[in-house]
């Protein structure tokens, strides 16, 4: 008889496992919803990546490459003098020597503004080819 009982316990045993598997496996985990991205991109931050990438592909010489993202960089934000000294950097490699020299002129200019508060003067004599003047302001 205790053979019996045993054999009707284990058997219980394992339909409660089984039970408790098969319970198991029919509930199944919600679906995946992708994440929602609302935040904006900060152009003074991409442009910073694209010029990091652009001087790793011009160190690699993939100066293709280089020139697209400067131009990505200079395009989300062209009033930052390393992102014009580094548009200069990438031009004179490729030798396009015109490009190179207004992008470091315009570094120069972007960096004097940044330090002066003169910026809007300077700009309007220079903008009214009074370029003796426009320097007066640059050098103050």
């Amino acid at each position: 008889m205790q053979l019996g009982t045993r054999k009707v316990c284990v058997a219980w045993v394992l339909a409660v496992m089984l039970t408790s598997l098969l319970a198991a496996c029919k509930s199944s985990p919600p679906a995946y919803t992708p994440p929602v991205r609302s935040y904006k991109k900060e152009p003074a931050q991409a442009a910073a990546a694209n010029m990091q990438l652009a001087l790793e592909y011009m160190k690699l010489g993939q100066l293709a490459n280089s020139r697209e993202c400067i131009e990505k960089a200079l395009k989300e934000d062209p009033s930052n003098p390393d992102v014009q000294m580094t548009a200069g950097l990438v031009y004179e490699r490729i030798n396009e020597t015109a490009k190179a020299e207004r992008a470091y002129d315009a570094a120069t200019v972007w960096a004097r503004a940044i330090r002066t508060s003169k910026m809007p003067t300077r700009y309007f004599f220079a903008a009214r080819a009074r370029p003796q003047r426009a320097k007066s302001y640059s050098s103050r």
